[in-house]
């Protein structure tokens, strides 16, 4: 695995593929700086894509900001001997910005997870999931110009699911969801605007003292 003690930054250029074994992980422990772009995206993989356990960014109130990424088949497990919810897992984010990033195939209870961050993702792409998409807790999130497609191959998927936040969604397509499209848990708060959906179990659940 590639641990990143707190005093380093993660800083990728344009156009790089990192290519991970299938028992290791990233994890970074500070800022992480994602400089692709949509003609030199950056990849991260299983080597000969094989699933593998994924990435942990522990930010502790720093800025993180990704561009162009692309991460394929994630499973969240064993990742320092321990199983994390989100193949992509982002906690205690300062203004963190997440623009063009795609995930696909992921194995992991969520594809992303973003505890106690706040920030801005636009187009976002997330397809081909086992279970959730994109799961924030206890944030502040505004999401624009995304897309959700085949979001659990079994049952109790979401798309979108908040616990604890406050999050704006607009321009949003959703396609074929084993479960709710949006769920709106824990007391969250939500404003939801122009958003599609279609083939999903539920569309919109509104639940937990929430609004």
């Amino acid at each position: 695995s590639i641990i990143l003690p707190s005093d380093f930054e993660f800083i990728i250029d344009k156009g790089v593929n990192l290519q991970v074994s299938t028992n290791a992980s990233l994890i970074v422990n500070n800022k992480m700086n994602i400089n692709g772009d949509i003609n030199n995206p950056v990849i991260f993989s299983g080597i000969n894509d094989n699933f593998w356990p994924g990435v942990i960014v522990l930010a502790n109130n720093e800025e993180v900001y990704i561009d162009s990424l692309i991460i394929r088949n994630t499973t969240g497990k064993n990742i320092l001997g321990f199983d994390f919810r989100g193949g992509f897992t982002l906690h205690r984010a300062k203004n963190f910005k997440m623009e063009n990033v795609s995930i696909f195939e992921s194995l992991s209870e969520d594809a992303i997870n973003i505890i106690e961050s706040n920030g801005i993702i636009k187009n976002l792409n997330v397809s081909n999931t086992k279970s959730d998409a994109l799961d924030l807790d206890f944030s502040k999130v505004d999401i624009f110009s995304s897309n959700f497609k085949n979001i659990g191959s079994s049952t109790g998927a979401d798309a979108i699911d908040l616990s604890g936040s406050t999050v704006n969604i607009k321009k949003v397509n959703i396609t074929n969801v084993k479960d709710k499209a949006i769920s709106v848990g824990e007391n969250s708060i939500s404003d939801i605007e122009n958003v599609i959906i279609e083939n999903s179990l539920v569309g919109i659940a509104v639940k937990d003292s929430s609004k």
